[in-house]
């Protein structure tokens, strides 16, 4: 509320509250003034300031009449009224300067306010610029040591993968040393068991041959002994034996070598099938080894040239290395040892068996020659018709896989 709205409220309720004291006057008639009566209500002058009463006693005047006692309570109600006026008036000056001096220091207050509420707002902006700056200060500072950061890891992850790759290089050429030094140590130890196994095969040979030339030996010296007419020693030869037989004898003794010469030819069909499987078995493991061969020539031809040192080595292509070549040899080494084992196992039997059959049963039949059996004069037959010796399966295989072996050191190198 403005000055002007609350000066116009204030004397309009001053308007009313004076048209209420006078408005029917009816109160007034009964108060009468308190004092001293004077003739003609005394000398006009200042009408009196003695406060009115309604119960207080009026005397008679002295004229008695009703209108100068009527005249008399008007100027005294006019006096009153002015009077009241006057403090109306004096009161609401006294009022409007203290509301002008309210308004006035409302007016500095709030000018004050605003003057202190701009101050605050300045003061927050500043406040928020240095908090800004500080912000960004701090964010520049930030992204200045994270960069620091980053630029440290990013040495940091240099220098591993450096010493990875070094490491990695090393290990590379050590498993190359490794590998180089296996597959020396490899080829000694099959040159050294090929070279054991030639030597057991001579040995056993040499044993075979001493033992068939003593068997026959024995066998010439007994017939020798139980037939002294039947050498070639007195001149006699096979014809003139065969006249000197009974038709018994000869009969037996041409049975006795009709049946040594089917248990020959049987046994030579038995020799020859063991040599074609043995091979066969190394006519498979060269195809494997070929097939290895082949594999590892387009595996060259697709990645490069093989490398001519370890450090090439260490930058060729993973599985190169000769390593596929080399277990493509020894599977095939060691598949056609198994068929060369498996040949020597079966044909053990036959190998034992074949010196009682070429002349290690001439005794007992020396001692039946006489018309049951026969079968020293075959054994003797054999011996002195010089019947070759079959050749071993096992030879033949184990210089399969020696040839196989060969063959695969020879491609890998």
């Amino acid at each position: 509320m403005s000055y002007h709205e609350a000066k116009d409220e204030q004397t309009l309720s001053v308007s009313t509250s004076s048209s209420q004291l006078t408005g029917n006057g009816s109160w007034h008639q009964h108060l009468t003034p308190i004092g001293p009566a004077a003739p003609g209500f005394g000398p006009p002058g200042p009408a009196s300031t003695t406060p009115l009463r309604r119960d207080s006693w009026v005397g008679e005047f002295d004229d008695g009449t009703p209108l100068r006692r009527v005249s008399m309570l008007e100027t005294f109600e006019r006096r009153q009224e002015s009077l009241r006026h006057e403090k109306t008036l004096a009161a609401q000056k006294d009022l409007e300067e203290k509301e002008k001096a309210l308004f006035s220091k409302a007016e500095r207050a709030r000018l004050s306010l605003e003057r202190a509420e701009q101050a605050r707002l300045k003061e927050k902006q500043r406040i928020a610029r240095e908090e800004e700056q500080r912000r960004q200060e701090q964010l520049a500072a930030q992204r200045a040591s994270m960069a620091k950061f980053e630029e440290r890891r990013r040495r940091q992850e240099e220098r591993r993968a450096a010493a990875a790759r070094a490491e990695a290089k090393a290990r590379e050429k050590e498993a190359f040393a490794k590998q180089e030094a296996a597959k020396r140590l490899m080829q000694e130890e099959e040159r050294r068991r090929q070279a054991a196994e030639e030597e057991r095969i001579r040995r056993e040979e040499e044993e075979r041959e001493e033992k068939l030339a003593r068997q026959a030996e024995a066998m010439k010296k007994f017939e020798e002994e139980q037939h002294p007419m039947l050498s070639n020693a007195h001149g006699f030869g096979w014809a003139t034996m065969l006249k000197k037989m009974t038709p018994e004898e000869r009969a037996a003794y041409l049975h006795a070598k009709a049946e040594a010469a089917r248990l020959r030819a049987e046994e030579e069909a038995r020799v020859r099938a063991e040599e074609e499987r043995a091979a066969a078995a190394a006519a498979a493991a060269q195809a494997a080894l070929q097939r290895g061969k082949s594999i590892k020539r387009a595996k060259s031809r697709m990645a490069r040239s093989p490398p001519t040192s370890p450090e090439k080595a260490a930058t060729a292509p993973r599985g190169y290395h000769g390593v596929e070549p080399l277990a493509a040899a020894a599977a095939a080494a060691a598949a056609a040892a198994a068929v060369a084992a498996d040949v020597a196992a079966e044909v053990a039997p036959v190998s034992a068996a074949a010196p009682s059959a070429r002349g290690g049963g001439g005794s007992a039949a020396g001692e039946e020659f006489n018309g049951e059996a026969g079968g020293g004069s075959g054994g003797q037959t054999r011996a002195a018709e010089g019947w070759p010796r079959p050749p071993q399966p096992a030879v033949v295989a184990a210089r399969s896989a020696y040839a196989t072996a060969a063959a695969a050191e020879a491609a890998d190198a």
